[in-house]
């Protein structure tokens, strides 16, 4: 299969000087991916491990490694249902995607316009056994002759999605079909009691009592005629409900792209307005919680590095928040492109602090969220909107 793609077969074959050029800088991108048993921080790594494997295959039959680059996606993008053994079987694989063109910002585009399929994620309660038993995910089958995929994508515009799927080798493959499907969830959350939850046994927010049934912010799926936001590629529409709060979710972990010349990451810098490396935050109680480099790619789908939470105890409101924060975490996040904006989730998990947070971010702005905690069988809820400190 690699020999299919060697740089010196393709220009030869190519007919015009402008197509010999093109074929010459074709990038390669070999993408692992898995099903989303077990841990998803060993399922990046796992599907990582294949994925160069396979891309360095490839760089030793004819093509220039710089033009070879490979990505362990985890669980993050899946083909098929998780919820059954076929589906998570035709989710272990490696992909291969043809960048064709001379375009210097093909990668980085390609990168940033892909969407998930948020149908087939599995809500953490279908996992939560095997996440507590520490179930590994599964690596039957050779990755490279059993779960290959080829997709081709021709020189496109910068808001176009270079979609996956099986075409020849050399061919544009057809746009997926949108799924119509939109996920509307309930509203905000809102307290049953007055009932508090103490400082003693960690830091007050102002945390309110809600019922399980509450949790989670108001938003819906893209309608799939179009994208009511400029900033978000028409692909949007292809998504299903996604859990709607963020006690119900896990962190999905993704890698980023490298190089197989040198194994360092590919920079991408197509962001959402004021989501790139961005510092958020908001008084909540007499404490200052800050989310500093909060970055999101195009798609509204990704996000980038991890963020930094920082926790202010005691704060001055006439002074800002002074001198080194008493808390500083670098949570997990999972970003959601939904109708409006994107939702921007925080996996937390420190009982001093608070579990998760939902943030939906629209047009530069935060519009609303939502910090959850949960203590025992009791949930506890906080509104947090931040605003932009820095960008």
């Amino acid at each position: 299969m690699a020999e299919q793609y060697r740089t010196s077969s393709r220009v030869a074959e190519a007919s015009s000087a402008a197509d010999k050029a093109a074929a010459a800088q074709t990038k390669i991108l070999l993408i692992g991916h898995t099903d989303d048993t077990g841990s998803s921080e060993l399922n990046a790594e796992l599907s990582e491990r294949r994925a160069r494997a396979v891309a360095r295959l490839f760089a030793d039959h004819g093509i220039a490694r710089e033009n070879v680059f490979y990505q362990g996606a985890g669980e993050t993008l899946p083909i098929a249902d998780n919820h059954t053994a076929e589906g998570r079987s035709a989710n272990r694989r490696v992909e291969i995607v043809d960048l064709s063109g001379a375009r210097a910002d093909i990668l980085q585009s390609y990168a940033s316009s892909r969407v998930p399929k948020y149908q087939y994620y599995r809500a953490v309660t279908a996992q939560s056994d095997q996440a507590a038993a520490g179930v590994a995910p599964s690596t039957s089958g050779n990755a490279t002759t059993k779960a290959a995929r080829r997709t081709a994508t021709k020189n496109r515009a910068a808001t176009e999605t270079a979609v996956a799927g099986p075409a020849p080798a050399r061919a544009a493959s057809a746009p997926v079909s949108a799924n119509t499907t939109a996920a509307s969830n309930s509203a905000p959350a809102t307290p049953v009691a007055s009932t508090r939850s103490t400082s003693s046994d960690g830091i007050d927010f102002g945390w309110h009592e809600a019922l399980p049934a509450t949790l989670g912010l108001q938003f819906a799926a893209l309608p799939a005629s179009s994208s009511t936001l400029s900033f978000l590629s028409s692909a949007v529409a292809d998504e299903a409900p996604v859990a709607k709060s963020c006690v119900n979710d896990r962190p999905r972990v993704s890698r980023a792209m490298k190089s197989v010349a040198d194994d360092r990451a590919v920079p991408v810098r197509d962001h959402l307005p004021n989501l790139y490396g961005s510092s958020w935050g908001a008084a909540l109680n007499g404490q200052y919680l800050a989310l500093k480099d909060v970055s999101v790619l195009r798609n509204g789908a990704t996000a980038g590095a991890k963020p930094t939470l920082l926790v202010w105890k005691d704060f001055d409101r006439s002074a800002g928040p002074n001198g080194s924060p008493q808390v500083t975490l670098s949570p997990d996040v999972n970003a959601y492109a939904v109708k409006g904006g994107v939702l921007y989730r925080v996996f937390v998990k420190n009982s001093g602090v608070f579990d998760c947070a939902d943030i939906i971010f629209s047009n530069g702005k935060a519009t609303s969220g939502e910090l959850v905690r949960r203590k025992s069988s009791q949930y506890f809820t906080v509104n947090y909107v931040p605003v932009i400190a820095r960008t």
